[in-house]
């Protein structure tokens, strides 16, 4: 789903365990999401690899932002053949181990099955950041058990939950086409400073994802501290 699109079915599913939501999501080597989308809890996890993979966009100092990683890493339910040959018309290279269905279903087959597929175990073992990485966002209470409504809402959390774990690369590229933030990022003593305009530049867009602003934010606050403050005698 496009973060600015509400699916007629709000993203909710139902599965085995009711209704539920699923989260797609790719991460670089150290855990950083790039790209967060949603689908109904019954939907699969293959069908989702490609929405992923082309919505990445990792800026860079200059120049257009980055597109192609060099290495996909995924468990065996993205092993199918449409695609590893994605992956290869691309020059990616594929790191997903095969199911054992996948090979005995290839080996009946004979010669007309094809090669059998090869990975890189030990490349294989940095796929557990992935993990990490939803365990993280499992922190949150609103977003291990959904509360939202609109899909929007809860994907807004998502990103909110992933701001603070993106890298001071990406936060300085946002920075600086910012066109209200106009900062000096070649000294060291401002550094701090542009960090913490970046991050509240890149709140600020999820507020105006979400349909907030501050100042809503900061009344509502000031609302809830009223309503709860005992009154003086």
């Amino acid at each position: 789903m496009c973060c600015r699109d509400e699916p007629g079915d709000h993203g909710l599913g139902r599965s085995r365990g009711g209704l539920s939501t699923k989260i797609h999501a790719a991460v670089d080597g150290r855990g950083r999401p790039l790209v967060i989308l949603l689908t109904p809890g019954q939907a699969g996890d293959a069908p989702m690899m490609l929405p992923l993979l082309a919505g990445i966009r990792v800026p860079r100092s200059c120049g257009r932002p980055r597109t192609r990683p060099d290495k996909v890493l995924a468990d065996k339910a993205y092993s199918c053949r449409a695609i590893r040959a994605h992956l290869r018309k691309r020059g990616i290279t594929s790191v997903i181990p095969e199911p054992e269905d996948q090979k005995a279903h290839r080996k009946r087959r004979g010669s007309t099955g094809g090669r059998p597929v090869t990975y890189d175990k030990t490349a294989y073992r940095g796929r557990n950041v992935v993990e990490r990485a939803f365990n993280g966002f499992k922190h949150w209470r609103g977003l291990a058990t959904r509360y939202d409504k609109h899909a929007i809402v809860y994907r807004g959390g998502l990103v909110l939950a992933a701001a603070p774990h993106l890298g001071s690369r990406l936060v300085r590229h946002d920075l600086a086409h910012h066109p209200a933030m106009a900062l000096p990022l070649r000294l060291r003593s401002d550094e701090r400073i542009a960090r913490v305009a970046a991050a509240a530049s890149l709140c600020a867009g999820v507020l105006k994802v979400l349909g907030l602003s501050v100042d809503s934010l900061y009344q509502t606050r000031r609302l809830g501290n009223s309503a709860t403050t005992p009154s003086a005698p």
